[in-house]
């Protein structure tokens, strides 16, 4: 009651079951998949989600593979890696910055329009062809002193200690390949990650059209589906996502987190939002600091055999902690943070995706979850 109650609160005043609202896809019919590169079809989700892409519909250009990342927005590319990159041009680019909170990297450079292309050398799956600005790359640092970052404050450096310390910055690294397809991530440190960003979304054709194309993907084992459909769509329960406007004007997929309620060992749930993280295999979570949970030693990390869950309202993701790590959808650690200043959340990891499939429709705001066969 209490999780349908915060439903209803974001403006998610229905919980739709299967099939609802099917006739929303009626009409639209172009989709594509772009497949995961060296997929482990017996065990998927178990490292990065790579996928190919080339900035050129030339096949002999270079060809680019990143790690899809729903933790992010924006794809982040090394500058020195791209042939046709230089630095006066560079700088007439509005100047950017990305701030990873799991790994403390900070990365900066420039946002450059860029064409992106998939598929072109697979003739099993049509061409998809988008049109995003680009992080390109120019300096990384890890921002690993005591001073947390902020990227209000900080935007594109990291703090400097109070005795002085300023971690060091590398100049024009090579091999960053982030392409970040997620919603909502505009608050942790990336507030240029916005939908205007994401490859997914800002689709110009597929297989030469645009025609009966509905914006949203679905994430499956095989790969990222692009274009919503009835057909692909079949099945799916959904989530409907706050309006947020971080963007002026609003764009029209700007939307909120997906709303949760998270708890540990049959404790009450307490109600917040979820992010369904392929860049992770750990699970970090927030709770109140009146909440009950059985730490390890000098550390933040949950306990063996605690219990988990997370409930979407249409899904459940529930595990104990260090059993079936390998092929289910337990994390492969889990952290929890006691604090009363933020709203209880959940980084689910990877994981999660092997027993669900996730379409995020873009112009309704909403996510469909589906059991993977």
């Amino acid at each position: 009651m209490l999780f349908q109650q915060f439903l209803r609160v974001l403006g998610a005043t229905s919980v739709l079951t299967a099939g609802a609202n099917a006739s929303d896809y009626d009409g639209f019919n172009t989709s594509a998949l772009i497949p995961f590169v060296d997929v482990d079809s017996a065990i998927p989700f178990t490292d990065y989600q790579l996928v190919n892409f080339w900035f050129s519909s030339d096949i002999s250009s270079t060809n680019y593979t990143p790690f899809v990342d729903t933790g992010s927005t924006g794809m982040v590319i090394s500058a020195i890696d791209i042939p046709e990159w230089n630095l006066s041009e560079a700088s007439c680019y509005p100047s950017g910055w990305e701030y990873l909170s799991s790994s403390k990297r900070l990365y900066t450079g420039n946002w450059i329009p860029k064409d992106v292309y998939f598929n072109l050398e697979d003739p099993d799956h049509e061409v998809i062809h988008s049109q995003v600005p680009v992080l390109c790359v120019t300096s990384v640092t890890i921002c690993n002193g005591t001073t947390k970052y902020n990227s209000t404050v900080n935007e594109g450096s990291c703090p400097t200690d109070p005795d002085g310390y300023l971690p060091p910055v590398t100049e024009y690294p090579t091999g960053i390949r982030i392409m970040g397809v997620g919603f909502d991530r505009q608050g942790d440190g990336m507030p240029q990650g916005t939908p205007d960003k994401n490859p997914f979304l800002n689709v110009v054709r597929i297989g030469g059209t645009l025609e009966d194309f509905w914006p949203g993907y679905i994430i499956t084992k095989e790969g990222v589906t692009i274009g919503l459909t009835e057909e692909n769509m079949e099945g799916m329960e959904y989530v409907w996502l706050p309006m947020i406007d971080s963007t002026t004007p609003r764009n029209p997929f700007d939307w909120g987190a997906i709303p949760a309620c998270m708890s540990v060992d049959g404790a009450t749930c307490s109600v917040g939002t979820a992010l369904l993280d392929t860049g992770l295999s750990n699970s970090y979570i927030t709770l109140p600091s009146n909440a009950s949970v059985s730490l390890s030693p000098n550390s933040t990390l949950l306990v063996s055999g605690s219990d988990v869950k997370i409930d979407f309202g249409v899904a459940l993701d529930e595990f104990v902690v260090g059993e079936n790590v390998t092929e289910g959808v337990t994390p492969t650690k889990v952290s929890v943070a006691l604090n009363d200043a933020r709203v209880p959340f959940v980084n689910t990891g990877r994981h999660v995706y092997r027993a669900w499939e996730v379409a995020f429709d873009a112009p309704l705001g909403r996510v469909g979850f589906r059991p993977v066969s």
